[in-house]
């Protein structure tokens, strides 16, 4: 039986440690222990944070973007429990780099979070703009008006088919001077959709839908901000899985997502908010 070893890159020293490992997987868009893999299994950061606390210290990490895989690596200079009291279930970190963007793991690990390519497309696809049209008609939205604010191309599952990652989101009003939106307007949204072809026929998958049928001042939801820290293989399976960060006035939180089936599954999750 093929066991899965994993290589931890100690300051100035090498380890090798077998599958019984924790391997920390940090958000540096909330500078939070996103949580660990042991083997492929994923455990919450609460969960894991005292059986790998010490050696995550010892370790440097690397930064994987929405696209590609950076230069950029850094070790730790603390991780601890959150000191505000609406995130006492949040692990604080803070690197040696100032870095605000991506999540990063330990150079060591035994696979390539990034095993397939990764291509930045053009927000301006009249293709894809007819096809969030479309889909925001079914939704009840009135004329809406298609926005693309990211969208990539890759094998997430390493079937050979790519898939289309869209980040979809258009607010009437612009961002206030300090950041945090509040209102919205009728037709305003943002979510996330995955496009795929399963079996010949088309899939579309939502993740963190938003769409605003009525203002905010009317009762409507709170408006979210979307962005995509990540695309990586955060677990060795293979697959690689969609980090999402979504701010709003009170917080922001970052979750690690996987397609289970035809549907998105949530599997880590870490941030502050009210």
């Amino acid at each position: 039986m093929l066991k899965k070893w994993i290589v931890i890159a100690a300051l100035g020293t090498g380890a090798v440690y077998g599958e019984g490992a924790y391997v920390p997987i940090l958000d540096m868009e909330t500078n939070s222990l996103l949580g660990a893999v042991q083997g492929t299994s994923l455990y919450k950061s609460m969960d894991s944070y005292e059986k790998l606390k010490s050696s995550a210290m010892t370790q440097t990490y690397r930064l994987y973007t929405a696209h590609s895989s950076s230069q950029k690596e850094f070790t730790l200079k603390s991780m601890q429990v959150s000191e505000d009291e609406p995130c006492s279930d949040n692990i604080d970190i803070e690197s040696t780099v100032k870095v605000s963007y991506g999540v990063a793991l330990p150079t060591g690990i035994g696979w390539s979070p990034q095993p397939r390519p990764i291509t930045v497309q053009s927000n301006e696809n009249p293709t894809y703009q007819k096809i969030l049209r479309d889909l925001l008609t079914q939704k009840g939205v009135a004329n809406p008006v298609a926005q693309i604010k990211e969208m990539y191309r890759t094998d997430l599952d390493g079937d050979g088919s790519d898939e289309a990652v869209i980040v979809a989101e258009h607010y009437a009003k612009p961002v206030p001077r300090n950041g945090a939106r509040f209102d919205t307007d009728v037709g305003d949204y943002s979510f996330i959709l995955v496009r795929r072809i399963v079996g010949g026929k088309v899939e579309n998958i939502v993740f963190e839908e938003s769409v605003h049928t009525a203002s905010r001042e009317d009762g409507g939801q709170v408006p979210y901000d979307l962005k995509i820290v990540s695309i990586a293989d955060i677990n060795g399976d293979g697959t690689m899985e969609l980090i999402v960060n979504s701010s709003y006035y009170e917080g922001s939180f970052t979750v690690a997502y996987t397609i289970d089936g035809s549907q998105a599954k949530d599997l880590l999750m870490c941030g502050c908010g009210l």
